[in-house]
């Protein structure tokens, strides 16, 4: 890589990208596999928009970020920039 290349940050998208999966849907098997009862709040969570069913999800589970499904080509090619010298953002 170039040196010029070094100084753009690589910025990696989560859902879908470096997770298999989209993080939301995991939070909220987790949330109703913990707690059932939680499944009928989640239509009215959502009636309150998407941040605000993130939010109120977030408020009451949190994920073990070991069982989240990373992708494990990028992540070693993120392992490999960083090796390099190249900043890593999440997004």
């Amino acid at each position: 890589m170039e040196p010029s290349q070094l100084t753009i940050p690589l910025v990696v998208d989560l859902d879908g990208n470096l997770v298999g999966t989209d993080l939301l849907i995991e939070s909220i098997v987790a949330l109703v596999k913990a707690r059932s009862r939680y499944a009928f709040a989640l239509p009215l969570w959502l009636l309150k928009g998407r941040v605000a069913l993130k939010q109120d999800i977030a408020r009451r589970i949190s994920l073990d970020a070991c069982l989240v499904p990373y992708r494990s080509e990028l992540v070693e090619y993120i392992e490999a920039q960083r090796s390099q010298g190249r900043t890593v953002q999440s997004h």
